[in-house]
């Protein structure tokens, strides 16, 4: 489970701390002084991501992070989310890589 939570952590981190600033770079958006929210909310109208999406795997790496020892049931419902989230966060960074590949 440690190591889901670590790679799903640093896929989504990844794609938060590079691919986001070097894809709004690349479009030569003005992101240097725009919070995380407006970034997202930018690439969303842009086409690149669902700001909705983005924040529910955002709250599956938190349910993640927390500890539920006595609560096996709980453990297995975040973990199973999260694997479905990967899944999904893998398939975004695909598409938007084709999607750079691809624009002049």
């Amino acid at each position: 489970m440690d190591q889901l939570l670590f790679r799903f952590i640093k896929l989504q981190d990844t794609v938060g701390e590079r691919l986001i600033p070097a894809t709004l770079a690349s479009l030569r958006e003005p992101l240097e002084d725009w919070p995380m929210r407006d970034r997202l909310n930018r690439l969303e109208k842009l086409g690149y991501l669902d700001v909705d999406n983005w924040l529910a795997w955002r709250e599956v790496r938190n349910r993640l992070a927390h500890e539920y020892p006595d609560q096996p049931e709980v453990r297995f419902a975040a973990l199973m989310a999260a694997i479905d989230a990967a899944k999904a966060l893998a398939a975004l960074y695909r598409n938007w890589r084709a999607r750079l590949e691809t624009s002049p």
